[in-house]
């Protein structure tokens, strides 16, 4: 079966396009209502895809990590300066609608204003993620002590923030 038999291309004028169009517009009542159908659907079953069986979770990957800090000192110092310094430092990105580019986690499209919320916060984020690490150290906090704070403080951060950088 030819699975492009169905396909009807016509131009933007198209009067049967067009009447196509407007017989969705009268079953539904309201174009709108059709769109948002449409859009719901798609949402979810992008959703699905960014949700594999058998993905690991914050959580499980949090708790794995602190196991291995708590096993194995020189691992909790790498892992604590690194968590400091380097997580949570860019977008999780979704390119394989180009040129739709989107946040990996819930779909929103990249825009120059979610990139430059994006971008604040995270500046200002850094900043005091690099004190705690610092005045943690200084008082002799155990370095998995001092990567359990970081990835507390990381989970203080605005939800839409964690989601656009995956966390």
């Amino acid at each position: 079966m030819n699975i492009y038999s169905n396909i009807q291309v016509g131009s933007v004028g198209d009067s049967a396009a067009t009447s196509r169009r407007d017989t969705a517009a009268k079953m539904t009542g309201n174009s709108g209502l059709q769109f948002n159908q449409v859009l719901k659907e798609a949402t979810s079953a992008t959703q699905q895809r960014r949700s594999p069986a058998g993905a690991v979770t914050n959580l499980e990957m949090r708790n794995r990590m602190l196991e291995i800090a708590r096993s194995n000192p020189s691992d909790a110092s790498e892992l604590a300066f690194g968590f400091a310094h380097n997580s949570l430092n860019m977008e999780l990105l979704d390119v394989s609608d180009r040129p739709n580019i989107r946040y990996s986690a819930t779909g929103e499209l990249v825009s120059s204003e979610t990139s430059r919320y994006f971008a604040e916060i995270r500046s200002a984020m850094q900043k005091e993620r690099a004190g705690l690490y610092q005045s943690e150290l200084e008082k002799g906090t155990p370095p998995s002590e001092i990567l359990e704070k970081i990835f507390d403080f990381n989970d203080t951060m605005p939800t839409r923030f964690l989601e656009m950088a995956g966390w």
